[in-house]
């Protein structure tokens, strides 16, 4: 077992300190995995146990009109990232 934690530990610091770019530092969430595994946990306790909680004695939002126009421009995006990659690769 302590093999293992060795190995992880190793492959981690040579991942982050070694490889890495040292301009990155400072940049969020890059420094360290606590703040991505505090965001994860949140996440999780809100799916789980807030939201739900919020929402038990509420009616379910009316977003029909919004994901409608949402996907509209996701159509025209996608169009538009299709005919920039055919125009620069070919």
């Amino acid at each position: 077992m302590a093999t293992i934690v060795r190995t992880i530990t190793s492959y981690y610091h040579y991942i982050n300190d070694e490889i890495a770019d040292p301009r990155t530092n400072n940049f969020p969430l890059v420094s360290s995995p606590l703040p991505i595994l505090l965001i994860m946990y949140l996440y999780h306790q809100f799916v789980r146990k807030w939201g739900p909680s919020f929402m038990a004695n509420r009616q379910p939002y009316n977003l029909k009109s919004l994901i409608i126009v949402y996907n509209i421009v996701q159509i025209f995006l996608s169009g538009y990232l299709t005919v920039e990659v055919c125009t620069y690769a070919f």
